[in-house]
C-alpha cells in the first residue's frame, strides 16, 4: 500500500502532503562529506541547503525507491544538481537524463567558493508534472546525493565510490535521525537512450481515476 500511495501522490495531480515540514541543521549525507539542513517556508515550500568541503559539482534529489537507486528503482529521480555556479533541475531514468524547467525552483543559489561547494534551494512540497516527487512529510522517502572529484566543478560521468554517493530514506516532518538506505549496485546513465516511462506514467494515470483518497491514506 505504502508504494502505491507513493506512486499516486507523485503522479497524481492535486495529492495532498501528509504532514508538516520539520527542520535539520547539518545532517550528513551518509559517508560523502554532504551535510543537508532543511526547514518549511510557510506551509507549501521547503527550503535545502546542501554543503560539501570541497571545490566540486554536487547532486540532490528524490524517488520512490526503497533502496539507493539513482534512477529511483526505475521509476525516475528528481535531481537538482550545482555545477559550474549554476543550479539545474533533471529528471533520471535508467534510460535517459531530462534537463526540466526551473519553474518551480525559487531562490536556488550554487556557490563554489573558497574550497567549499554551496546550494540551496526552495520547492514547492507538491510536484508539478511527472517528472518531479513530491516532498511528503509525514513518510520515509528516499533521497539520493552525489558529489564529483575533487576539483571537477562541471558535472562529468566518473564511477562512483561509497563516499561521493548514497541515499537515505528520510521523512521531512521527523526531526529525529534519518535511516540508512539498502545499497544497490551502481548504475551507469547512457544519456543518448530514449526514455521508455510513457506506459508506466499511463497506468499509473489510469490508478489515479480509480483509487480514492481514503486509500492512499490507509
Amino acid at each position: 500500500v505504502r508504494s502505491l500511495a507513493l506512486a499516486l501522490l507523485t503522479f497524481c495531480p492535486g495529492a495532498a502532503s501528509m504532514g508538516l515540514v520539520s527542520s535539520r541543521k547539518n545532517l550528513p549525507l551518509g559517508a560523502t562529506g554532504m551535510n543537508l539542513s532543511f526547514a518549511a517556508v510557510g506551509t507549501s515550500r521547503i527550503r535545502f541547503t546542501i554543503s560539501l568541503d570541497k571545490l566540486t559539482w554536487i547532486g540532490f534529489g528524490l524517488n520512490l525507491a526503497n533502496e539507493t537507486s539513482m534512477d529511483g528503482d526505475g521509476t525516475g529521480s528528481d535531481i537538482v544538481t550545482c555545477a559550474d555556479g549554476k543550479i539545474e533541475r533533471h529528471w533520471v531514468t535508467e534510460d535517459n537524463i531530462t534537463r526540466g524547467s526551473l519553474d518551480g525552483l525559487f531562490e536556488a543559489s550554487c556557490m563554489q567558493v573558497n574550497g567549499v561547494t554551496t546550494m540551496t534551494f526552495q520547492r514547492a512540497l507538491a510536484a508539478n508534472g511527472k517528472e518531479q516527487i513530491e516532498v511528503m512529510p509525514g513518510m520515509k522517502q528516499m533521497v539520493i546525493f552525489a558529489h564529483g572529484e575533487p576539483g571537477a566543478t562541471v558535472v562529468v560521468e566518473h564511477h562512483h565510490e561509497e563516499d561521493d554517493q548514497g541515499g537515505l530514506l528520510l521523512d521531512f516532518a521527523d526531526s529525529g535521525l534519518a535511516a540508512p538506505a539498502p545499497a544497490k549496485v551502481a548504475e551507469h546513465v547512457n544519456a543518448a537512450a530514449p526514455a521508455s516511462a510513457a506506459s508506466a506514467a499511463a497506468v499509473l494515470s489510469a490508478l489515479c481515476l480509480s483509487v480514492s483518497a481514503s486509500t492512499v491514506g490507509a
